[in-house]
């Protein structure tokens, strides 16, 4: 039997009170520190535990938790709204990563997913919950995904923002803007009126832990202790340093 118009629009209904109700409840986001450092042979990703959730009268709270997510062979920190009521960034790159394809089309896919959802949600919670809203509106959500295809090792970042009710996506993906770089870093956290240390006088970890160290000393608690390291190479992936229990990684 085909749907009628006004079944969908009840169906649009019921969606639109499905997320005004999941926003009404506390908002997770991460406020983070993610160091990444890419080589042709091996990658090293760092990050800090500390969790910023987004209360519905717009104060802040903070927790702990893992901030590196495995799908498949993809390895995913983010700074934004990562987990929780199935607007996250770890559920949609699931569903990409489900539809395969290369490394950059299961990106891309992602970002096609996860932009109208996201904005879908901002509007709910315009709605139920306007100093949330004013939270989150202001806060860009950065999404770095590592790993290795084959013989290549890649490094790519999303940035989603809002502007004039818009979502827009700027992407930097290496290769091939790293052809020349090497190695190629990227790094984001709480870093204004500081220097990263030097990696030529320091190992990759040393480098890492260091410069997550500096952000976290340099945030208000939106960056926190402990630090988890993750190297990763063609043949598979390991823990570093995992002081927050974060799963095994899988062979990919």
């Amino acid at each position: 039997m085909a749907c009628s118009e006004s079944d969908d629009v009840r169906d649009a209904v019921r969606h639109l009170l499905l997320l005004i109700l999941l926003f009404s409840l506390p908002v997770p986001i991460y406020a983070t520190t993610i160091v990444g450092v890419r080589t042709a042979k091996e990658i090293n990703i760092g990050v800090d535990s500390r969790l910023t959730v987004v209360l519905p009268d717009g104060s802040l709270s903070y927790q702990d938790g893992c901030k590196i997510v495995q799908v498949g062979n993809i390895f995913s920190a983010a700074e934004g709204p990562f987990k929780g009521y199935g607007y996250d960034v770890q559920s949609f790159l699931v569903k990409a990563h489900s539809v395969g394809g290369d490394i950059y089309h299961i990106v891309d896919g992602f970002s096609d997913l996860y932009a109208p959802a996201w904005a879908k949600a901002l509007q709910a919670l315009l709605i139920s919950s306007p100093k949330q809203y004013e939270r989150m509106r202001g806060r860009p959500i950065n999404v770095f995904f590592f790993g290795f295809s084959g013989d290549t090792s890649f490094s790519l970042h999303r940035k989603f923002s809002i502007s004039g009710g818009q979502i827009y996506i700027q992407k930097s993906d290496c290769p091939p803007d790293c052809d020349k770089v090497s190695p190629h870093i990227r790094a984001i956290g709480h870093f204004k009126g500081v220097s990263l240390p030097s990696l030529e006088t320091r190992s990759t970890v040393d480098f890492i832990r260091e410069a997550i160290e500096l952000s976290i000393k340099n945030s208000a608690n939106e960056s926190g202790p402990p630090i988890n390291i993750m190297r990763l190479a063609k043949q598979g992936g390991q823990w570093i340093e995992n002081e927050k229990g974060c799963p095994a990684v899988q062979p990919y």
